[in-house]
């Protein structure tokens, strides 16, 4: 716990000790790991920015309870302090299928998700890591009859910036 700990302060310090490093375009991979066991999700991630402060976030993954599932995400990123960190949040769509094992089925959900979150841009390399939140509104007709309001949990990613 301690090691965590100052592994956290360290990366805090060094970030407000550099400079955040502007890309145009990344591509990484993300994780949730869920305590409960059952939704784990897996995700490739490209972003791409028109400026500073607005990009589009795509995502493709597998929640490993539920099935394959694509995301949209049009963000705003807000830097903090002129710091390698910024705030990221915004509104997008998702679409994918949830298998059902008590009947040997697949249904499609679909609905509207965002997204909040804190990337750090590493400065001299072309990596950024982040953590977010994303809550849901998704709709599963095969297997709820109206939509359902949740979250994934926090998910962790790391990127490859050019």
């Amino acid at each position: 716990m301690k090691k965590t700990l100052l592994i956290i302060a360290s990366a805090i310090a060094f970030a407000f000790a550099s400079n955040a490093q502007p890309y145009n375009n990344s591509i990484g991979v993300s994780f949730m790991p869920d305590f409960s066991g059952k939704a784990h999700i897996i995700e490739i991630q490209w972003n791409h920015f028109f400026n500073e402060k607005n990009n589009l976030d795509i995502r493709a993954g597998y929640m490993l309870d539920w099935g394959p599932e694509i995301v949209g995400m049009y963000e705003w990123n807000v830097p903090i302090n002129n710091s390698s960190f910024r705030f990221y949040g915004g509104p997008g769509v998702h679409f994918g299928t949830t298998y059902v094992s008590q009947n040997d089925k697949t249904f499609v959900h679909f609905g509207f998700t965002g997204a909040a979150g804190f990337e750090y841009v590493f400065s001299g390399a072309p990596i950024a890591v982040s953590i977010d939140w994303r809550p849901y509104l998704t709709w599963n007709p095969g297997v709820e009859s109206k939509p359902t309001f949740g979250y994934t949990g926090v998910q962790f990613g790391v990127k490859y910036c050019f």
